[in-house]
């Protein structure tokens, strides 16, 4: 079985809707451990010896540096050390400084929140007049994706900002309405830093030196663009390859700024997030306002401000966090408002999961949350009970009667049922979850995990996103199967009305093989729709041969439901014994009225198979209700045939 991605909180039990936090009778005495620096050190050991790039790590409450470390090397050519004063590329971290330059132009009147995006940028006229600065703070505003066109278009002629948007003004379309959806957009970023220059006639650099650096003391941290500016502690980034470390720090677009280009050191970070404590750079009204959630054009919400991921997280209130990813870096900024404590991540390793660091740093410190008087239901088949459940960190430590220890956060559970997360085995949700990444309609119903990739669509490749819900961040956690049909449509395109040629096929392969290194469970076919449904048997054994290969897994949506659900079953059956590999069927059913009363016959078959060796399985709607696409009453794909569709 591949890897399952894990993406989001990972707290065990879902949360407890309209909790609040209160006091409980009884403290046992504080358990602040007074050798946390020595845990918080040790989560970082691994990057303390040899020659590798590591991380520089700083938290912070109260005001008070609790912990602040340099681990590995900034540079392994001169092996010199990081340290607090080493200037990390903050990649998309570097929006919040963006999302400040124009808090700090609005507070002057210069600029409104709702202006349109044409006023200050005449040039993106072709993505009409509906996008206002709001949009682009807040991810909603549409425009497209340029980064990969745009590489390949400029060789190695290393494009500044304007260069970017004149390249964006000539080229896509817009992605949707603005304000229909969130879907993060580094170029929304960097069209608002040359809002920042044209409204204040200076650079983007020079505005934010002025405004935002000198008046907080951040005497180390510089906007990297086009005139390259020196930064004397500036750390390299590095990527993992065949077992050593490379260099991994230039990028053709690395001059395009505003969603990035800001290199800053931990010392510096700090006068910045105290600042946000403070009215030194905005008043008070405008920073409530760029930690609300933005709202759609349907009244629903995003979590996501100016500059800052949104969310709640337990007992410990509000999470303003935002991480970043370019070339060699990783970076992480999370702060609790409610708690005064912020912790920060930066690491010169692409792949350092520096978020998942700062979420187990916070764990130290805040090791334990307290659920008082809640009904638990605990899936062990026992009858619910009443009880107290202590949490440490993301495991259940203790349930029954417990004291609140000192300085513990509690949660009034009274009247409500605390059960184990839920786990959704056939998930659609890859194909909102970017837009809506609290994913309500999941968590609401106590569903922690989604298996997505199912009926033969999935995203592709896999790799890719599992990297982009990766850096925005999501309320469950993720794991995929790789689609059949994505991975046909990829390789054939429009021409998928045939079976696929042998050439095909090996090109089929190659995307399965990559996806099942990414982490796939396996590969999901969905036969009933296109193009799926014009593969042939022996293309789904290929592929499940290599599916065999790595130990994974073949589910399916059945050739038919109907007219044709015995040769389907018995196809997938096939698949199996001749490839070797478990086959799952998923939301078996007899969708068809004749078929009805043979439920005995079908499980009859499988038993059957199983006895024969085939390791068949198979799962049905815990409910009587049926939903898919029209096209499946016409196997045939005879869609304008009036008698076909009568029928249906």
């Amino acid at each position: 079985m591949g890897k399952m991605k894990r993406y989001g909180v990972g707290f065990l039990f879902f949360s407890i809707l309209c909790a609040v936090l209160v006091g409980c009778g009884g403290e046992e005495p504080s358990i602040r451990d007074p050798e946390i620096t020595a845990k918080v050190a040790a989560l970082f050991e691994d990057w303390s010896v040899g020659e590798s790039p590591g991380a520089a790590v700083m938290v912070i409450e109260d005001g008070e540096v609790l912990f602040e470390g340099g681990f590995g090397l900034a540079d392994i050519e001169s092996e010199t050390p990081i340290t607090p004063q080493s200037a990390f590329r903050l990649a998309s971290v570097s929006k919040q400084f963006t999302a400040m330059a124009i808090m700090i132009l609005a507070e002057r009147g210069q600029l409104e929140y709702d202006d349109k995006l044409i006023q200050y940028l005449p040039e993106l006229e072709r993505f009409g007049d509906d996008i206002s600065i709001r949009h682009l703070l807040t991810h909603t505003g549409g425009l497209p994706d340029y980064y990969d066109v745009l590489e390949e278009e400029v060789g190695d002629s290393m494009p500044d900002t304007e260069k970017a948007m004149e390249f964006l003004a000539g080229w896509g379309e817009p992605l949707f309405a603005a304000g229909d959806r969130f879907e993060y957009s580094n170029p929304g970023y960097e069209m608002l830093a040359l809002v920042v220059e044209r409204v204040s006639g200076q650079t983007f650099g020079q505005f934010l030196e002025e405004n935002i650096f000198e008046p907080l003391g951040m005497q180390s941290t510089v906007v990297r663009d086009s005139s390259e500016p020196e930064i004397p502690t500036r750390v390299y980034g590095y990527s993992r390859k065949d077992g050593s470390f490379v260099l991994n720090d230039d990028n053709v677009l690395n001059h395009i700024i505003g969603s990035g280009g800001v290199y800053s050191p931990l010392e510096d970070l700090y006068l910045w997030d105290q600042a946000l404590y403070t009215e030194q750079l905005v008043p008070r009204s405008a920073l409530e306002e760029a930690w609300s959630e933005a709202t759609f054009n349907n009244g629903e919400h995003s979590p996501y401000g100016f500059g800052w991921g949104l969310e709640p997280y337990g007992a410990l209130g509000q999470r303003l966090s935002h991480s970043g990813g370019w070339v060699g870096f990783s970076t992480f900024i999370v702060r609790y408002p409610e708690q005064n404590f912020s912790v920060i991540v930066l690491s010169n390793l692409d792949e350092f999961e520096s978020g998942q660091y700062a979420n187990r740093i916070t764990d130290l410190y805040f090791p334990s949350t307290l659920i008082t008087d809640a009904t638990v239901v605990d899936g062990a088949g026992r009858p619910r009970f009443k009880a107290d459940v202590r949490l440490e960190g993301d495991r259940i430590a203790a349930v029954g009667k417990l004291r609140r220890r000192a300085d513990e956060p509690v949660i009034n559970a009274e009247g409500l049922v605390l059960a184990p997360g839920f786990i959704d085995t056939h998930s659609h949700a890859d194909y909102e979850i970017e837009r809506f990444p609290n994913a309500e309609a999941d968590i609401s119903q106590g569903i922690t995990t989604v298996l997505a990739g199912q009926c033969g669509g999935s995203q592709l490749p896999l790799s890719e996103f599992y990297a982009r819900v990766g850096e925005r961040g999501t309320a469950v956690n993720i794991a995929s199967f790789s689609g059949h049909g994505s991975i046909r449509a990829k390789v054939m395109g429009d021409d998928f009305e045939r079976p696929a040629t042998a050439d095909e096929i090996e090109s089929m392969k190659a995307l399965l093989v990559k996806d099942l290194e990414a982490g796939a469970f396996g590969m999901s076919t969905g036969l009933e729709y296109d193009p799926g449904i014009w593969s042939t048997t022996d293309e789904l054994v290929a592929l499940a041969e290599v599916l065999a290969g790595a130990g994974a897994r073949y589910i399916s949506h059945a050739r038919s439901e109907d007219r044709a659900l015995w040769e389907a079953l018995d196809e997938l059956i096939g698949i199996g014994r001749e490839a070797g590999i478990p086959v799952q069927i998923s939301h078996m059913k007899l969708a068809m009225k004749s078929l009805w009363g043979r439920a005995d016959e079908l499980l009859e078959r499988l038993e059957r198979a199983r006895a024969e060796g085939v390791d068949v399985t198979a799962d049905v709607y815990p409910y009587t209700y049926w939903q898919s696409s029209m096209t499946v009453l016409f196997p045939e794909r005879d869609f304008t045939d009036r008698e076909a569709a009568s029928f249906a």
